[in-house]
């Protein structure tokens, strides 16, 4: 399907932490998280560019729930073909996505990865 701007919108609502990803089902979007990975069905033509603003305030949003926060890296970092993070080509981003990934493997959540994402964001907004 080719992806309506509103479509768009709501991916990058989920990677912000304002909306969540089971309400992509609305848009014909559905993601399946288990414990193997993240499967995403939708015939969806290219994936929606988000930027590293919106991973880092997702990962605020979630971060006094560490399995929230967990469940949500899993679908960002996960989201092949839903969520492109070709940001990770700049050393920011590869930062940003390290502890995305460490903590989409089960790695726990510590105050200095909340600290680093805090840093990360406030990188960004200047």
């Amino acid at each position: 399907m080719n992806i309506t701007d509103a479509t768009a919108q709501a991916i990058r609502e989920v990677v912000r932490g304002e909306r969540s990803w089971r309400t992509l089902n609305d848009y014909g979007i559905t993601i399946d998280v288990t414990a193997e990975g993240v499967a995403t069905f939708g015939a969806i033509k290219a994936p929606v560019q988000v930027s590293i603003d919106d991973v880092a305030r997702g990962w605020l949003r979630y971060s006094g729930d560490s399995r929230a926060l967990r469940e949500w890296a899993r679908v960002v970092h996960g989201g092949v073909g839903l969520i492109d993070l070709t940001f990770a080509d700049d050393r920011t981003g590869e930062t940003l996505l390290d502890l995305l990934w460490r903590v989409n493997f089960g790695e726990p959540a510590t105050e200095e990865m909340h600290q680093e994402v805090r840093r990360i964001l406030v990188h960004e907004s200047l």
